[in-house]
């Protein structure tokens, strides 16, 4: 008398947990995970820019590269931060 039966048998005996299934899953959950990566650094990065008031053309500016750029643009806007802190750059655009 059979009285359970390991996941792992079934998942051999029907083919159910081929690659085939097992490769789309794993890209659509990997873009998925870039998709919210880009979405919440955008998002705090685009808090940053309004915050630091830096004026209505370069907020724009950055918050477009921001959007439109995924991930490289928020790299962008870090370098330019730190670069605006230091007070290096300030000075150039005063």
């Amino acid at each position: 008398m059979l009285l359970a039966e390991a996941g792992l048998s079934e998942c051999a005996r029907d083919a159910a947990c081929n690659a085939d299934f097992s490769r789309p899953f794993y890209i659509a959950f990997g873009l998925l995970v870039l998709f919210s990566v880009w979405i919440v650094v955008s998002m705090f990065a685009s808090v940053d820019i309004v915050v630091r008031r830096i004026g209505l053309q370069r907020s724009a500016f950055w918050l477009a590269v921001v959007w439109i750029v995924p991930i490289g643009g928020v790299l962008a806007w870090l370098v330019r931060r730190s670069t605006l802190r230091d007070g290096r750059v300030e000075s150039v655009y005063r």
